[in-house]
């Protein structure tokens, strides 16, 4: 695959800046959503609607997403199975974690 032009224009070492920088406004996003949720509103409460924060928090997941298929755009194939295949790993960990057995028909899907 070609090198994406936003890449070859800005270069590596600013799209990991605009990586990371996205990715501190997705958490930001979460933690405002957080807020929305019943259980924690009225201990915190906020103007932000739910409707509101699930759109912003949709945007940041955009934004990272496209900013991390930018900086690996050479190789974005490869890339795309090595996050597919460490979601897999991290997803059964995390059930795992909190006591979660995975029926056998998930784990072969």
């Amino acid at each position: 695959m070609s090198i994406d032009p936003i890449l070859e224009k800005v270069g590596p070492a600013e799209c990991l800046a605009v990586l990371a920088e996205e990715a501190s406004e997705l958490a930001q996003a979460a933690l405002k959503m957080r807020r929305t949720i019943e259980s924690v509103k009225d201990r915190n409460p906020t103007t932000t609607s739910s409707l509101e924060a699930l759109c912003n928090l949709v945007e940041e997941i955009a934004d990272v997403q496209n900013a991390w298929m930018v900086l690996f755009s050479p190789s974005l194939g490869d890339v795309v199975k090595e996050v597919n295949a460490t979601i897999e790993m991290k997803y059964d960990r995390w059930a795992k974690r909190i006591g979660l057995e995975l029926k056998e028909e998930e784990e072969e899907e």
